[in-house]
């Protein structure tokens, strides 16, 4: 019955996960949250769950193979992927785990900043939150009730247009 929220990266600053802490707590009870990755931020956010009682629904992973991130990711319902305004490169960014997760299949719940939105909006792979709390709660509520099918039928296409043998030759064509 448990729905499975993944964060996979690197856990330093910017990235949303303090309050990606504050938000599970204030999720459905049959939400967990896996955490994969390592960083400078892993013992604070350690502390924070112990802290808000969330050790039953939060679990870190360690750092794994890239050949192995996907059986990983594949296996959770919404990736999360929360982008701090902390500076222009965050306001204008889709971290690549954006697209790590539409090829494993599954929504993603994504900070609003103009890239995210321009995919969200395309190809309705996922959901913009606003950096807050509440916010972040009731979407993750929201999203985890629809049908999560609905969502990885969208990644399917929009796996059509990202992906490098599509991107190969714009991005070729940047460089050169």
């Amino acid at each position: 019955d448990a729905k499975i929220l993944i964060y996979q990266g690197v856990l330093n600053q910017g990235r949303g996960l303090e309050l990606l802490l504050h938000s599970i707590k204030k999720t459905s009870e049959n939400i967990k949250l896996i955490i994969l990755g390592d960083g400078t931020l892993k013992p604070k956010l350690k502390k924070i769950v112990a802290h808000l009682k969330l050790e039953k629904r939060i679990k870190f992973i360690d750092k794994v193979p890239i050949e192995e991130l996907l059986n990983y990711t594949s296996g959770a319902d919404v990736g999360i992927n929360l982008l701090e305004s902390i500076n222009l490169s965050k306001q204008l960014a889709s971290p690549n785990k954006l697209f790590e997760y539409i090829h494993a299949g599954i929504p993603v719940l994504c900070s609003k900043t103009i890239e995210n939105e321009k995919i969200i909006n395309s190809y309705q792979i996922g959901v913009i939150v606003e950096n807050k709390s509440q916010d972040i709660a009731s979407k993750i509520n929201a999203i985890i009730k629809q049908n999560i099918n609905i969502y990885r039928l969208e990644c399917k296409k929009a796996c059509e247009i990202y992906n490098w043998e599509a991107q190969e030759e714009f991005i070729l064509s940047l460089v050169s």
